[in-house]
């Protein structure tokens, strides 16, 4: 799958403080100091946000999640 574009989202992503299974609830805290994203985090993310066409594929994946390369977990959440 892998959308996300390749090499450069994978070198972040697996340097990214927060596991795939945690992001929304990570998002969902507004102040750092409570547990949330950093602006700096926040920011980096924003420059991986899938397509519309990655969306998509995403949507028609009916494996395990758990199997998918770590780049792929982080777009399905």
């Amino acid at each position: 799958m892998t959308g996300l574009p390749g090499f450069d989202g994978d070198i972040f992503l697996r340097s990214f403080p927060v596991q795939p299974g945690e992001l929304k609830d990570k998002l969902f805290i507004i102040n750092e100091e409570d547990g949330g994203l950093s602006d700096e985090h926040i920011t980096s993310l924003r420059r991986y946000v899938p397509t519309m066409d990655d969306v998509e594929m995403y949507k028609s994946h009916k494996g395990p999640v758990s199997e998918l390369h770590i780049v792929d977990q982080y777009m399905m959440e």
